[in-house]
């Protein structure tokens, strides 16, 4: 009687490829552009039966970047201390868990019958970014105030509920907004290089804070409306209150 061989888990790494490298300006591909290389992996590979997939954030050494052409190593496990945080230069990869059949070096699946078969998966993302509450106070003491972890999950949530997708992932992560950077946050939450719009300071800290995303990798083909990804807020976002300056620092009024 024949028997199936037991399934087998195994990962792969889809890295963002250099755009510019130094002397240049350093820059990478966005997450766009490693799903787009997901997907078509994917459909080469006929794998459907996706585990895990979440964002894989990886220290380098700036300044060895030009002799390894930008490519950054994903099986490194371990990483050379820095200063303080501010000096942290790191690319986000995509890491796939998937499950196959047979030697995972075969990496393939068996034919699937027609009571078993089941749709191709166009990976997409999706990013959410917190509403701002305050703006900053012209003197730098005071920081912006973002809305509360648990009141973004509740927009995350009333989104994939409207829009119907299949969830196959959801991740947190922490993101930084440099000094004089003039960039959306939306915009900073989907870039892979943390550096990218970093801009040295010499009297304070290049760095104006870290704020949290939350990331949903969904099925696109599950979506149920022909406009899903752009669903609007609900609630709308709210305008940012002005904080006035005083003797003893900022505060909101």
């Amino acid at each position: 009687m024949f028997s199936f061989p037991p399934p087998s888990a195994d990962y792969r790494d889809f890295q963002p490829a250099p755009l510019s490298l130094p002397p240049a300006k350093t820059e990478f591909q966005s997450y766009e552009k490693l799903i787009v290389s997901l997907n078509r992996w994917l459909k080469q590979e006929h794998l459907t039966n996706i585990v895990g997939l979440h964002s894989v954030e990886v220290p380098f050494r700036a300044k060895s970047l030009a002799y390894t052409s930008g490519k950054i190593d994903t099986e490194t496990s371990g990483f050379e201390a820095v200063r303080n945080s501010v000096h942290w230069n790191s690319v986000r990869c995509l890491r796939v868990w998937y499950c196959s059949y047979g030697p995972v070096r075969t990496r393939c699946m068996l034919p699937l019958t027609p009571s078993d078969h089941r749709r191709e998966i166009s990976v997409a993302m999706r990013c959410f970014t917190p509403h701002q509450l305050t703006t900053s106070g012209c003197c730098g003491i005071r920081k912006p105030i973002f809305e509360a972890t648990s009141t973004l999950w509740e927009r995350v949530e009333r989104w994939i509920g409207n829009s119907g997708v299949s969830v196959l992932s959801i991740e947190t992560d922490n993101v930084e907004k440099w000094a004089k950077s003039d960039l959306e946050l939306g915009k900073l939450a989907v870039r892979t290089f943390n550096k990218e719009d970093h801009v040295s300071t010499w009297a304070k800290s290049s760095m104006d804070y870290r704020f949290t995303v939350i990331r949903v990798f969904y099925d696109a083909n599950s979506m149920n409306v022909l406009d899903g990804y752009t669903l609007g807020s609900s609630p709308p976002p709210p305008n940012p209150a002005k904080p006035y300056c005083c003797f003893v620092g900022c505060s909101v009024m």
